[in-house]
């Protein structure tokens, strides 16, 4: 028995020596190729933020307007329901430094110094009515970094009443928890 657990000690600590071995063989190489740790890790976190801004963005409440139609405003994006109206997004114009701040209903979502543009979809309305799916997509220097949509008409979020644009129940589902 005694030599089975040395036995396995044994390739557990071979594991480790050869991780360390690689990691060392990476750093070795970066070294000698003359990089910049601090500015590849600064590239790094450049290319993870637009996704970080975006899945913010995205965290809010998805049946906040029900019965709701996302529109373009000027700098903003609206849902616009039969009985109420929220804003969803805002753009804030770029700052001195030329970072584009993007807040929700529920606070700041982020900035970024890349092109910030908000792309509206929605059905086309029929008279004054705008109804039916709509989806507003983040991009963020020209990659789609999230999507807003109200989804009150699915079963896992709510009991929905299309006639009265409204859940027909007071709380939403479990599954219908944001964040």
């Amino acid at each position: 028995m005694r030599r089975r657990k040395a036995g396995s000690r044994g390739y557990a600590l071979s594991e480790l020596l050869v991780a360390v071995a690689i990691a060392g063989l990476i750093i070795g190489v970066l070294t000698f190729l003359n990089a910049d740790y601090i500015s590849l890790g600064r590239r790094v976190s450049d290319i993870q933020a637009p996704y970080a801004l975006g899945a913010r963005a995205a965290r809010g409440d998805p049946c906040g307007t029900p019965g709701g139609v996302l529109t373009a405003g000027d700098d903003n994006v609206v849902d616009v329901a039969m009985h109420e109206t929220n804003t969803v997004l805002t753009l804030n114009t770029p700052t001195d430094e030329g970072a584009t701040r993007v807040t929700t209903p529920a606070g700041d979502a982020g900035e970024s110094h890349q092109p910030v543009r908000v792309v509206v979809e929605a059905l086309p309305k029929s008279g004054a009515i705008a109804r039916g799916p709509s989806l507003a997509a983040i991009e963020v220097g020209g990659a789609t970094a999230g999507v807003v949509s109200p989804r009150c008409d699915l079963p896992q979020i709510c009991t929905y009443d299309p006639a009265n644009a409204m859940c027909e129940e007071d709380e939403v589902n479990a599954l219908a928890e944001p964040g």
